[in-house]
């Protein structure tokens, strides 16, 4: 298990051996002069599922609060506030029946609200559709000399979108193969940006996007692409990525 800490990013991760956390490391930008550390630890790595969960960023519990609340409040989000003040002055009024959403059969966020964000979806699917496999651009690029689980970092960053290229649903960015149409879809989204009307609703709006309501963000896999990293949508909070993709 190895640590590192470059600039305000602290990076956690677990590799079997230096060529690995070398490789890890270099990716990732974190280089031997701008690095504090890394620091190794001696245990044995193994495939004990225990020892690869200590390398995770999330442990333990109650120092990993603190460090997700200093990444959400790095001076990105306040180039993501900006621009969600201007969506909010750009999208239409939700429909008088919007407030219903998330509790009825058949939602009715408004058709001028839909149609508005029908375009912005299909403009995006058209320009920048997702990519189906992004291991094509070769996931393998950490160098693995055994049999067993890869090796693997986690860190906290905050990432361009445009760069996020897959989800579990790949076939159009705005459709789910989920049931609940209304939860956590595109339209709910809007419509609870719009009410967020005053600083603190839309701080309290930012936390739940970028933390998640559990307080777990956003998972991706990054992957290097020919022009810099790529990244994919693992599991949890696919909808609000899809939301922050379509609304560049």
């Amino acid at each position: 298990m190895f640590t590192a800490r470059f600039g305000e990013r602290d990076l956690r991760g677990w590799s079997a051996t230096v060529d690995e956390m070398e490789a890890i490391l270099g990716r990732l930008g974190f280089d031997g002069a701008g690095a504090s550390g890394p620091a190794v630890s001696p245990a044995v790595a193994d495939e004990d599922a225990d020892r690869i969960r200590d390398a995770r960023l999330d442990h333990p519990y109650d120092e990993w609060m603190p460090r997700l609340r200093a990444a959400a409040d790095r001076p990105e989000r306040a180039v993501l506030r900006e621009a969600l003040v201007a969506l909010q002055d750009d999208m239409p009024a939700p429909g008088p029946r919007a407030s219903e959403m998330f509790w009825v059969r058949d939602p009715d966020p408004g058709a001028e609200l839909l149609a508005w964000l029908g375009e912005r979806v299909a403009r995006v699917n058209a320009v920048a559709p997702q990519v189906r496999q992004l291991a094509v651009f070769g996931s393998g690029a950490v160098p693995q000399e055994r049999e067993g689980p890869a090796a693997r970092a986690y860190d906290l960053e905050w990432v361009d979108p445009i760069r996020i290229v897959s989800t579990p649903d790949p076939e159009q960015w705005g459709e789910f193969d989920r049931s609940e149409p209304a939860r956590r879809s595109l339209a709910g989204f809007c419509v609870t940006l719009h009410a967020a009307t005053t600083p603190e609703e839309l701080e309290a709006w930012i936390d739940r996007l970028v933390m998640g309501d559990m307080r777990l963000p956003v998972p991706l896999e990054r992957v290097e692409g020919p022009a810099g990293p790529l990244y994919a949508v693992l599991t949890a909070h696919e909808s609000s990525v899809r939301y922050i993709r379509t609304h560049p």
